[in-house]
């Protein structure tokens, strides 16, 4: 290296001062997306003598570690007698633009998914399966372990599950005589499904629905989704979760599409 600007000291970690005389690749090492090391495009730049551009999906690793996605174009330099004697190469901090790609993806990822469920669903809505194959809708659209469907029974004044998904049948046996009275579940976290709220639920929680709900099995967590008619909650669709993954957005905004289309389902 002979030469940095000072966004280059930005995105590559290392001042002038330090960079200087060093090697392109101990400065401004590129990776792929499985962090596997790439041939510089400087270098390519120096042994090929053209011109060598690199798409967006190559990363820059800068000196603490911190990665940048980057496009960067090398162009050799010549000396007097044509000869290549450097490369000047150029990063484009692709971030903002990765960013944007990442969330169009993600939009395009819940339209489908959601698109996929209405159709199920309403080739299912005449059929006394509807509710069966709402659970396991839900469950493979959200990658759920488990997944119940709790209805409002008017004269019991409470929510009693009547379908589930991924349950050994010991474990549906266990959990079909349980009732959800709507009293009780006004005292806990799921009151705030009244409100048009999902609520996150953690195993770690003393909260009335991990115990009421009937989640065991080794589930960690859990999504619970309102189903609705205009203000009155008829129902709630649980998803439960096994491992410990995060509650992503492209997740939460996907289960809240999934209760919309249900509770039209239903009604």
């Amino acid at each position: 290296v002979t030469f940095m600007n000072p966004t280059a000291e930005a995105l590559s970690g290392w001042s002038k001062e330090e960079g200087l005389g060093r090697p392109i690749t101990d400065v401004c090492p590129i990776e792929d997306e499985t962090s596997r090391s790439q041939e510089h495009p400087a270098l390519q730049a120096l042994h090929s003598g053209t011109v060598v551009g690199r798409g967006d999906r190559t990363y820059l690793r800068a000196r603490h570690g911190r990665v940048t996605p980057v496009s960067s174009t090398a162009a050799p330099m010549h000396d007097q007698k044509r000869n290549v004697s450097g490369a000047v190469v150029v990063f484009q901090d692709m971030t903002a633009r990765k960013s944007m790609e990442d969330a169009l993806q993600a939009e395009m990822q819940i339209a489908a998914t959601l698109a996929s469920v209405g159709r199920e669903l309403i080739a299912a809505l005449d059929t006394p399966t509807l509710v069966d194959r709402l659970c396991q809708l839900t469950a493979e659209a959200l990658r759920a372990d488990l997944s119940h469907t709790w209805l409002w029974q008017p004269e019991q004044d409470a929510y009693v599950p009547v379908t589930g998904w991924g349950d050994s049948p010991e474990e549906w046996d266990a959990l079909r005589g349980l009732l959800l009275p709507r009293a009780r579940m006004r005292e806990c976290a799921l009151a705030r499904l009244e409100d048009g709220q999902m609520v996150k639920i953690e195993a770690s929680s003393d909260d009335v629905p991990f115990r009421m709900l009937g989640v065991k099995s080794g589930i960690s967590r859990m999504l619970c989704i309102g189903l609705r008619r205009g203000s009155e909650l008829l129902g709630i669709q649980t998803a439960g979760y096994r491992a410990e993954e995060p509650f992503t957005i492209t997740r939460e905004r996907t289960a809240r599409g999934i209760g919309q289309l249900a509770s039209l389902a239903l009604d």
